[in-house]
């Protein structure tokens, strides 16, 4: 399924200016955004189920220095 235009919008917010989106990360997997200095990352998750949030955090936790933001 393709991404809704809220959603890229979320994401090229949260990189800001000279940041990444669709970082990828090991395991095949891809984290939404992180931001120039690499600080904080950011995993969007538009959807309202249990499951979908919980796959968020899992792979925002290993990708962070600093600080990680789920939306």
């Amino acid at each position: 399924m393709s991404e809704s235009q809220s959603h890229k919008n979320a994401k090229n917010e949260a990189a800001g200016k000279g940041g990444k989106t669709e970082v990828p990360l090991p395991g095949d997997r891809r984290l939404d955004a992180i931001t120039r200095d690499g600080k904080c990352a950011t995993e969007i998750e538009r959807g309202g189920n249990t499951e979908s949030i919980e796959q968020a955090i899992k792979r925002l936790i290993p990708s962070c220095n600093h600080t990680g933001n789920l939306r």
